[in-house]
């Protein structure tokens, strides 16, 4: 019941939609694409799962909804996790099975880069030891914590059909600029009215979690992240004369009217009820 619930609580499913776009534009059967898009669902539900706890974010609401462990308890979320890691790894093994033996190695090795210690692990480990700082800082845990997923979605379909290097570079050039993007678009909103992002706003003020427009200010944060959607299209670009990459256009789109929105509702920050040590 605890997994159903956290399972039939979609948000966007941006992560779901790169995977199967990504898969069916490499040249592999829609049930293949199916199973993949299933198990990046499911790596990413099962993070947000372990992100709420209370020795995490101690989130109270996911998406609208009670957080799972306020409903079920603290170690049945982690189980619901667990099984869904599981599952996930359970779909990408007979993904794999389907690909080349010589592609197999390095399907594996993405893996490890993008899920592992050198990955989203490691990413949200740096966000928990986080002493703030400025830009850089925090698009350096941005791209341990929240680039993996995107990069994993769109480039384990270019390795596993082997495609031809210039696409694989721009795949992985898309998925850094669209997990920095969907991480400082994030950070914006964390400032908006609890009802508009689906849980506690002010969340990494509070927590002293790193938050692009905490660390730079309005300024700077509206620049970096319009370049940044300057750059993703650029790159899009350059892949969609290929017709089976225009699913991209679409993406890019939505990101983009996504930024608009956020930027939008942005409001000042309450500069004088943070703690001091944020800003030192």
């Amino acid at each position: 019941m605890a997994i159903v619930g956290a399972l039939t609580n979609p948000g966007s499913l941006f992560r779901t939609q790169l995977a199967y776009g990504a898969m069916v534009a490499a040249g592999f059967r829609t049930d293949i694409a199916e199973k993949f898009a299933c198990a990046v669902e499911y790596f990413h539900v099962a993070s947000l799962l372990l992100d709420d706890l209370p020795c995490m974010d101690d989130s109270k609401e996911r998406r609208g909804r009670i957080c799972l462990h306020l409903l079920h308890g603290e170690p049945t979320a982690i189980l619901g996790s667990l099984a869904l890691i599981t599952r996930a790894y359970a779909l990408l093994g007979e993904v794999i099975s389907q690909i080349p033996a010589t592609r197999q190695r390095e399907a594996h090795r993405l893996l490890d880069r993008c899920l592992g210690s050198a990955g989203i692990v490691n990413g949200q480990a740096q966000d928990l030891a986080y002493r703030p700082g400025g830009r850089r800082e925090v698009l350096r845990i941005a791209l341990g914590k929240t680039v993996p997923l995107i990069r994993l979605a769109l480039g384990f379909p270019a390795v596993a059909a082997n495609l031809p290097m210039r696409q694989r570079l721009l795949l992985n050039r898309i998925s850094l600029y669209w997990g920095l993007l969907y991480q400082g678009i994030d950070d914006v909103r964390d400032a908006s009215e609890p009802a508009s992002i689906g849980r506690m706003a002010g969340r990494d003020a509070r927590l002293r979690r790193p938050n692009l427009l905490l660390a730079v200010g309005q300024e700077e944060t509206i620049s970096s992240l319009m370049r940044l959607s300057r750059l993703a299209q650029q790159a899009v670009d350059l892949l969609t004369p290929d017709r089976r990459f225009g699913f991209l256009d679409a993406v890019q789109k939505n990101i983009s009217e996504r930024l608009i929105t956020a930027l939008l509702e942005e409001q000042e920050p309450d500069w004088h009820g943070l703690p001091q040590a944020y800003f030192h």
